[in-house]
This record gives C-alpha cells, structure tokens and sequence, in this order.
C-alpha cells in the first residue's frame, strides 16, 4: 500500500484537469483525508494509466480503517445508488454524454450484485459472472465492448484478473472473492450520481412535464368557455382570464421552476372555477324544469303483469328516485394536479430537455445559413432538402425520418452538415448519419447533450447595437 500512495503523491502534481477546471477521476482521491462529495464530476479516462491511477486510489480509500463502514450503511449506499442508476437508466441523461444503453447496463450490474455484506467490504461488490451470461441479460453481443465503455468512465475497476479472462465469484465471511471486474467505484461516487439525476429530473420538470400538463389544462378551459364565451358573460370574463394565463405561460416557458408551477397553479384554479360554474348553471336550468306524468306521443304503453305501474320509461320508483337525485346538491369540483400526467416516456433523445428552440439553429449550425429557412422548425421537405445539401441519398433521409422522427432527423442532419462543414467527418456525411441512426437504434443516441455541445463550441450571440 505504501507504494500506491507513492504512486499517487508523483501523480499530483500532473493532474489533468477537465474543461470546467475540475479533477478528472484519475486523481481524485491523491490525498486521503479527503471526503466523497457531490463535487466530484464523473469524466471520461482516456487512458489506461488515468484507470490504473483511478483503481489503485479507490482501493487505497477503501482500504483505510477511517472509511470502512457497517453493513448497514453498505445497504443504504446501495439503495442510494440503485435508486439514482434506475432514473438515469429510464430516461437517460441530456447534461452528460453517458448514453442510456450505458446508464441500462450499469444498473443492471448493480442488480445482478446484490448481496448487501459486498457494499460494505473495502474491496467493493464483484462481478464475476462470465461474457455469455452479460450478454444475455444486456441484450448484446459484445460484453467485452460494454465493460471497457464501463471502465472508461471509472464506473468498474478490475480486481485480481486472470490471465485467461476467466472471472468468478464468491462469498466469504470476510468479503467477496474471485476475479472480475469491482464496483466499489460507485460507493465513492454516489454523490455525484444523485446529483445527474437531479438535474435531470429538474430539466424533466421545466422543460417537459408542467409545460405539458399546463397546455392540457389550458385545453380543457378553452373547450369548456368556448361554446359560451359570445353568450354569457362569466364565460366571456374566464376567457380574458384565460388569454392573460397563455401570455404568462409564454413569458414563463424557459422560466424558474417555481414560476412554471405558479402558472400552472394559476390553470388549476381557472378550470376548477369554469367546471363549478358550469355545474351551478345545470342545477339552475334542472331546478325549474316542470316534471310530468303523461308520457310522449311517440311512446306506446307496454303493460307487464310482473311489474305494478312499468311503462316504456321506467317503474314509478324509477322515476322518483331520479326527482330525489337532482334535489340533491352536487358537490363543487375539486380539480387535481395529478390528473394531467404524461402517458408514456417523452423526448426520448432529450431534445426538449437541452432546451433547444429552432430560433437558435442559425446560431448553433452556421453552415445551412442562406440554403434553408428553419426558424419555425421543419416542415415536410425540409429533411430532402438537407440531405441533398450535405449530398445524402433520399433514401437514407426518408429511413432517418422514418425512424426518429421529422425534428430529431433534421437535427442530425444539421450536426452531419456542421461536423462535415468543420472537417470532423472521416468518410461521408451519409455514413456518419447511419451511424447516428444505428445509435438510435442501439439506444445510445443522445441529442440533447450534443446540444449542449454545440452551444459550448458556438459562436457567443452577437449583442444587439444600440
């Protein structure tokens, strides 16, 4: 051990730093004292002696006799864990370019430890089960290909590997053993995990669902005052109040949080107060309807034995008891916030996530400048017409369409176009763009983050004269 502490106190001093300034996961832990926090970024190690670095620190952290922990506190950092990789493995992540197919196969490692007493040991929990078994629970097949993608990011570090590749595992009373591949990286990184799934969850909520159960709310109001708007006049007034609550969902769109959910407070109420109004006018117009006993001239009495006073419209007590129930006051709608919930997963390659509007794809894709007007988002055509400008087939622009959809494709034209126009395309722009479809296909197609990419790497907005 004291020459891995050495190893890594020559390593300080060369540490590469991320473009944000932070420590990459090869250094750390340089120094031991040093706590587990959230600010932590999880980066790629492009390098093997950046992972071998990164192995040795965390085993050097858990190891000490200051950082072991119970087994109970090795089940709550499991359950910590799982409960973070199972958000990001359901809808990805757009503000880190880790893929979703990735996120899936991480967690599904952390089911497949599950041992608890593992969680607590200084060497971490261990996989040891053998490429066939991976690849029939990740529904691939190269499992060597996903552990490398694994170790990469510094999610898995090798722990006693054998020559010939073999991995194994067991339970002691002292630990787990066998050789394989160790998760224990994740128990330093548990921090840094649950914050990506916040800040996910925080673009999910802003970008995706109080946006769309405010529209849904608007909806109904609309479709409730509509037939009264030009007739009575408390319908006439809720339309005004409607008109200003689109003006303020307009302003408020790429807003806080707690304004997009004040404006959807603000929905919640007027359709509460629409549906009550309407139900007030219902009970005016039943309260001075005349019943009678005489039944329509269309209708023919049917006489029956069986049944005292049975007509075509019902028995007596029939009739009665539908006069009780309109006597009866019927209850004030409480409308709920629950009651307009997604169905479904939605932006599957994070697009609405990054925020990305069609008004910015002048500034983020110079190059289609002058050839196409996108301003108000594509319309049919506008994927023809850029696939003959970056001299794509039809038919590979008609598959892409086809199989992501009219905006996700054109979008991946434009980043085929401007990669191509920036001279970071090897062979064509067509075969890049099978790539992408072939990603999307994979689950590994991660839109929004490329966003993110191109607004780091853009040009600033010029500001406007005075």
């Amino acid at each position: 051990m004291s020459v891995a502490q050495d190893d890594l106190k020559k390593a300080v001093g060369s540490e590469r730093l991320t473009p944000g300034g932070a420590l990459s996961l090869g250094g750390l832990l340089p120094k031991l004292q040093l706590e587990p926090d959230g600010t932590w970024q999880i980066t790629k190690l492009a390098s093997a002696a950046e992972r071998a670095r990164w192995a040795a620190s965390v085993y050097v952290y858990l190891r000490s006799g200051d950082h072991a922990c119970s087994q109970a506190e090795g089940t709550a950092i499991r359950r910590r864990i799982q409960i973070a990789l199972r958000y990001l493995s359901q809808r990805g992540s757009v503000t880190h370019p880790i893929s979703k197919a990735l996120w899936e196969k991480l967690y599904l490692l952390t089911t497949m430890c599950a041992h608890e007493a593992d969680w607590a040991s200084s060497t971490g929990p261990l996989m040891g089960a053998s490429n066939k078994t991976l690849e029939d629970r990740w529904n691939v097949t190269n499992a060597r290909r996903s552990l490398r993608a694994l170790a990469q990011w510094g999610f898995v570090i090798p722990f006693c590997p054998k020559g010939n590749g073999h991995r194994s595992y067991k339970k002691t009373k002292d630990g787990p053993a066998g050789a394989g591949w160790s998760l224990a990286p994740l128990r330093l990184l548990v921090e840094p995990l649950e914050a990506i799934a916040a800040r996910e969850e925080q673009l999910r909520l802003l970008r995706l669902e109080i946006p769309s159960k405010t529209k849904a709310a608007i909806g109904a109001i609309r479709a409730l005052l509509s037939p009264f708007r030009d007739t009575e006049d408390w319908a006439s007034v809720a339309w005004g109040r409607l008109e200003e609550l689109c003006k303020r969902r307009d302003c408020t769109n790429q807003g806080a949080l707690e304004a997009l959910e004040a404006c959807f407070d603000a929905a919640i109420s007027l359709l509460q107060d629409v549906e009550n109004q309407l139900i007030g006018k219902a009970d005016d117009l039943d309260s001075g309807v005349k019943t009678s006993s005489r039944t329509d001239a269309a209708d023919h009495y049917q006489y029956n034995d069986s049944t005292r006073g049975s007509v075509c419209n019902g028995s007596a007590v029939g009739r009665s008891r539908d006069d009780s129930s309109r006597q009866r006051p019927r209850p004030k709608v409480q409308v709920s916030r629950d009651s307009f919930q997604e169905e479904g997963p939605a932006d599957p390659f994070g697009i609405t996530r990054s925020g990305f509007t069609w008004s910015e794809a002048p500034h983020l894709f110079p190059f289609h400048r002058g050839m196409i007007d996108l301003h108000r988002g594509p319309v049919n055509g506008s994927v023809e017409i850029l696939a003959r400008i970056l001299g794509i087939s039809a038919g590979a622009a008609t598959f892409a369409e086809r199989r992501l959809g009219r905006d996700a494709a054109a979008i991946c034209l434009l980043l085929t176009g401007q990669h191509h126009y920036d001279g970071l395309i090897q062979k064509t722009p067509e075969a890049y763009l099978r790539g992408i479809i072939r990603k999307a296909a994979n689950g590994e197609l991660n839109i929004g983050h490329s966003l993110f990419g191109r607004r780091e790497v853009a040009e600033p907005t010029p500001s406007p004269a005075h």
